[in-house]
């Protein structure tokens, strides 16, 4: 029996390669921790050596003495024939937990060779328009952080991240290949490098397990990385997004506030403009040069929570078609947030959104 310690499970996958086996030790256990949170732990055990077989068995140390035995609970088990890949996916309560990796006697041939993969991740379960935050941090110790989520339909995905609290982090949307983790057959279908404060997604995504995955960004010197994680997954019908960061920010308008020009489709479905305006300003905003049919709405995030909240949608415009789409006359001083985003029957588009500036005899 060997016994390996492997601390602290989280989102990064712990890697055992090519350990063994063999009929005078022919079982291995490695101890591990949830801390805080309940996380669904992934355990993989694969390329078992050819005409061998192993076991993968889960359990949790009941009576929390850091010693398997016959008082602890088995949580999961996966016994697959031959060599074929075994699988546990538990959704875990913190605890110290054993993955156990057994040599199965009657189809093994002497020493049996094994990897084994061990990772953590929150399970989101089913997300749907009611938006759900994360608060966490992550570290040169701790380099991503993984959330899972189910949707049963054709849904408008919004994912903001907003690194508040120093460094940068990437934020990327996979959907999963069925084996229930993250891992490299899994297809990217949206990122977000841009290496500013707030990182935002905004995709049209069918019925599947997808994971959000946060990562501590490499060429970050900072030791300890602070963020806020929103999602949000709305109907078609529904199209922009109840979850707002400054993707682009404009500034405070004036005369010389040049014109944004974007493009507009399923894997990115909405741009979220930042902008401000002084006292004695006023703006009106126009869309023009659509070719698909597209919105605009006009948001003022009064708590600043990043949520689109009841009353903080001061205006919009829904002209069918490919004409223009105006808010005229925003005259009070402040910070708003202005949210280009299909509308319900159009596709594929290119925009530009434009600033008139005009002066005010008020405040």
């Amino acid at each position: 029996m060997a016994y390996y310690d492997v601390g602290g499970l989280f989102a990064d996958t712990i890697s055992y390669n090519n350990f063994s086996l063999t009929p005078s030790q022919p079982t291995d256990y490695f101890e591990f921790t949830i801390y805080n949170d309940n996380r669904e732990v992934n355990l993989y055990l694969h390329d078992i050596s050819a005409n061998d077989n192993a076991d993968l068995l889960l359990y949790r140390d009941q009576n929390g003495n850091g010693i398997l035995d016959n008082n602890d609970a088995l949580m999961g088990f996966s016994g697959e024939d031959g060599n074929a890949d075994d699988l546990i996916n538990f959704e875990a309560i913190p605890g110290t937990y054993f993955a156990r990796v057994n040599r199965n006697k009657s189809g093994s041939n002497g020493t049996v060779t094994y990897d084994l993969d061990l990772s953590a991740h929150y399970n989101v379960g089913a997300l749907g328009s009611t938006p759900k935050s994360y608060t966490e941090s992550l570290s040169t110790g701790q380099l991503k952080e993984v959330y899972e989520f189910e949707l049963s339909g054709t849904r408008y995905v919004h994912l903001t991240l907003d690194n508040y609290i120093h460094g940068e982090a990437d934020l990327r949307l996979y959907q999963d290949n069925g084996n229930g983790f993250l891992d490299d057959g899994d297809a990217l279908v949206v990122a977000s490098l841009d290496g500013d404060r707030f990182e935002s997604i905004h995709y049209k995504a069918s019925a599947a397990t997808y994971f959000a995955e946060v990562e501590y960004d490499e060429f970050d010197l900072i030791s300890v990385i602070d963020y806020k994680l929103k999602m949000s997954a709305n109907l078609p019908t529904h199209k922009f997004s109840n979850l707002v960061v400054g993707e682009v920010d404009v500034g405070d308008i004036t005369h010389n506030t040049p014109d944004q020009v974007g493009l507009l489709n399923d894997t990115n479905v909405v741009d979220t403009y930042e902008f401000s305006l002084d006292y004695y300003e006023g703006v009106n905003i126009r869309l023009t040069d659509l070719t698909s049919d597209a919105s605009i709405v006009l948001i003022q995030d009064s708590n600043y929570n990043g949520i689109v909240d009841t009353g903080e949608i001061i205006d919009s415009s829904y002209t069918f078609g490919t004409g223009d789409e105006q808010i005229n006359n925003v005259e009070v001083s402040g910070n708003y947030l202005v949210q280009i985003f299909q509308a319900t029957f159009g596709g594929d588009t290119t925009y530009t959104l434009e600033f008139d500036h005009f002066s005010t005899p008020h405040a």
